[in-house]
């Protein structure tokens, strides 16, 4: 069933999210999101 389907999909996702979760902070400094706003349009 479709509702099956989506229940999985969620659920994977969420396995996905979870296992990533705080793996690559070294990735981004502390100001990571400061300089990439800076670019952003007003």
């Amino acid at each position: 069933m479709l509702a099956n389907d989506e229940s999985a999909d969620n659920h994977d996702h969420r396995s996905a999210v979870l296992a990533s979760a705080g793996r690559y902070a070294e990735a981004f400094g502390p100001d990571y999101l400061t300089e990439l706003r800076a670019d952003w349009p007003a």
